[in-house]
Order: structure tokens, then sequence, then C-alpha cells
């Protein structure tokens, strides 16, 4: 038997496999390990992916001489994916400043749908989940008949408020990271030039924290950090591995709040190795 993932034919022993359901449970752990999903299943050429699995999965490998499956990216990857979460995103903006509160059920009622795709999502952006707090919290007020009695109209508002300001946080991140995916070379470029801009300020964070000065350095260290892991994962070349050792170390040295390792990290290790990389980006760009 023949199987093809998009097209490609897979060079695969058969073992223990007896059914077609024993070979796409195979195929389907082996794609999630990637972030892949199946998202068609043809048999002998005949699409079976809205078909009950109890009508297909028992039959035996001898039946069949050719098994086609489509798989699509993770969330993180698929620009159609984040078009739609975006879709949802302003959808559930608009219903979160309108009066109509039966509109604003039926879209959080949604949201269960989504809530695990704009988790990846987060997380290839490097921000916490917690982003999505606000709205889930709107979400319980809402639809949790079974709970405490409904928010008052003001407290509601103060929900709706909140959650308005975590959508519009959400939608930024899955905006930039479509903007990544659809255009990496301009989206590596935009980001080098920040990051060079950003890296004189850097070097000073030492500086800062000597003088007291403790959120004003936290401030360009976040900004730092959210450059840097968006530039790390569009360069995606080997010369990364060079910036790894040091950002772990700063994170270290952040989760134990040791200002001393924190501004000698940024002003000899990780403002100076950025520099290079980014260096060469900018050099790359102007040839």
């Amino acid at each position: 038997m023949r199987i093809l993932v998009n097209q490609q034919e897979l060079s695969v022993t058969l073992e223990n496999e007896r059914t077609v359901g024993d070979v796409v449970e195979q195929l389907r752990s082996w794609l999630a390990t990637s972030g892949m999903r199946i998202s068609r299943l043809a048999m002998d050429a005949a699409d079976v992916s809205e078909t009950e699995p109890a009508t297909w999965e028992t039959r035996p490998l001898a039946d069949i001489d050719e098994l086609a499956i489509e798989a699509i990216p993770p969330a993180d990857h698929d620009p159609n994916a984040m078009l739609t979460l975006i879709e949802y995103l302003e959808l559930l903006g608009r219903a979160l400043k309108s009066t109509d509160a039966g509109s604003l059920r039926d879209v959080l009622g949604e949201y269960r749908y989504v809530a695990s795709t704009l988790e990846r999502i987060l997380r290839a952006t490097g921000q916490s989940r917690e982003l999505l707090a606000p709205i889930e919290t709107v979400a319980a007020s809402l639809l949790d008949t079974t709970g405490d009695a409904a928010p008052s109209d003001d407290e509601l508002g103060v929900l709706k408020a909140d959650a308005g300001k975590s959508v519009d946080a959400v939608l930024s991140n899955v905006q930039s990271r479509l903007s990544e995916v659809l255009r990496p070379e301009e989206e590596l470029q935009v980001t080098a030039g920040l990051l060079s801009r950003t890296l004189p300020e850097v070097a000073e964070v030492a500086v800062l924290l000597q003088q007291g000065r403790d959120e004003e350095a936290m401030q360009r260290i976040v900004r730092f950090t959210e450059l840097a892991g968006k530039y790390i994962r569009l360069r995606g070349d080997e010369e990364i591995e060079d910036l790894h050792g040091p950002l772990n170390e700063l994170v270290d040295a952040l989760d134990n709040n040791d200002t001393v390792l924190i501004g000698d990290l940024l002003e000899y290790e990780v403002a100076p190795r950025f520099e290079a990389s980014v260096a060469r980006v900018i050099d790359e760009t102007e040839q």
C-alpha cells in the first residue's frame, strides 16, 4: 500500500498495523510531533475526511492500494488559521464594545474552539497565556449559569473593558506572527533595524541598575527581549546558537534578581553578540 502525505510518498515499513485505522493513528501521532494535523484523508482517491471513522478504520490494509493524507502546519505557521483568528478577535472586540449581551454571549461561546490555537501563537511570540485570562473571565461570568450570581452592570463593564484590552494585545500578537510567516525577510530587516537602535540602550542597563532606576532598566530589558525573540525566530540559522547561551544566562539572572549579573551580561555578552549578528543582516540588506 502506498502512503502519501501532502502528495509525497512515504518510505515506511508496516509492522504491527493491520487496519487503516492503525496506520492513520500512527501517522497522526507522527505528524503531531511537528505540530501538524490531518486535514484530509482519502483511500484510493475516495475522500473520507467527513465520514465517520467507524465506517473505514477497521478495513484491512490489503483492501487499500493508496492512502493519501493532507496535513496542515501548526497554527503559528498557518496563514489561513491566523486570518481566521484575526477575524474572530476583531468580532470579539466589537462585541465587547456593544451593548448587545446576546451577541457577546454568542461570540464568547465560540472562544473554546480557538483558545488552544491562540495559546500556541502566544507561545510562539514569547507571550504568556495569561494574556487570555481577562477574556476567559468575562466568558465565565456570562456563560456559566451554575456558578455565582451574574455580575452587576458596573462589574460587567469593568470585565468587558479588561477583556477588550486583552483582545487588542492578542490581536496585535497574531497580526505580528502573520507578518513573520508571510513576509519573513521584510520582518527580519525591520526587526534588525529596531534591535540596532535598541542595543545601545540595553548596554546602559547596568548603569541604570546601579543608579537605582530599576523600572526604567526593566522597561528596556522587556523591550529588548521581545525584539530578540522575534529576531531569533526570523533569523533561524546556525549563528543563532551563539545567542542562546547568554540569553539563557540572562533569564536565570532575572529569575534570581541578580542585578549585577544582569547588567554585566547585557553589557558584555548579550549586546555585543546581537550587535554583530544584526550588523551582518543589515549589511546583507544593503548589498
